[in-house]
């Protein structure tokens, strides 16, 4: 639990949590602030993806019956450049079956996939999977891109939600997405949302 605010430093930020290994565990904010988080590459350019690197934020993934409750992440700087997808958020790339109540986030989150594999880039969470927001906002500019094959999912609150009930919350920041439409190719599209980018789950009271 956190007992003060906390400024990050300059430094390249490491997500709690990744791939098979995510956070697990219970995160209380006592309603404190995350400053500064920050993943980008020199020069303010974007960060360019490592082999096996996929899920970016303060957390890169929040797992199985965790909860994260009343924390807010301010000025987050989140630009991330992969041959695969990527998952970026300003809280948590990706929320798998865990639940995220009363936090919120501000800034920017920027994700691009310069080959194979679809893009993920929300305010607060990047793909919601199995798991509940609640009480949440976000005030993040957010955008997603990629090749002609693949979906970009920009939403100013979630990227993607896939069975993941979002209530009571809303966004504020502009969202945007590209990619190049190809009719032969169905999945070859942006789907950008002021709140959810796509939605295949609850939106309730937003």
């Amino acid at each position: 639990a956190l007992t003060q605010d906390i400024t990050v430093s300059e430094t390249l930020w490491t997500p709690i949590g990744e791939g098979e290994y995510p956070f697990c565990g219970t995160f209380l904010g006592n309603n404190h602030i995350i400053r500064g988080i920050r993943i980008k590459g020199e020069q303010d350019t974007a960060y360019q993806l490592e082999s096996g690197e996929m899920y970016f934020g303060l957390f890169g993934v929040i797992g199985a019956g965790s909860f994260v409750k009343d924390l807010g992440v301010e000025d987050v700087d989140i630009d991330v450049r992969g041959k695969g997808s990527t998952v970026a958020g300003g809280l948590a790339g990706l929320l798998d079956k865990g639940t995220v109540d009363s936090c919120y986030a501000t800034g920017s989150v920027r994700g691009e996939t310069t080959s194979a594999g679809n893009n993920y880039a929300g305010g607060l969470i990047g793909w919601g999977h199995n798991g509940y927001i609640v009480n949440a906002y976000a005030d993040v500019a957010v955008y997603s891109s990629v090749l002609p094959t693949a979906l970009a999912m920009a939403g100013g609150l979630v990227g993607m939600t896939n069975r993941t009930a979002v209530v009571n919350c809303y966004a504020l920041g502009r969202v945007g997405g590209y990619t190049e439409r190809k009719t032969e190719v169905v999945e070859s599209m942006a789907a950008v949302g002021g709140l959810v980018g796509v939605a295949g789950s609850p939106v309730v009271n937003c």
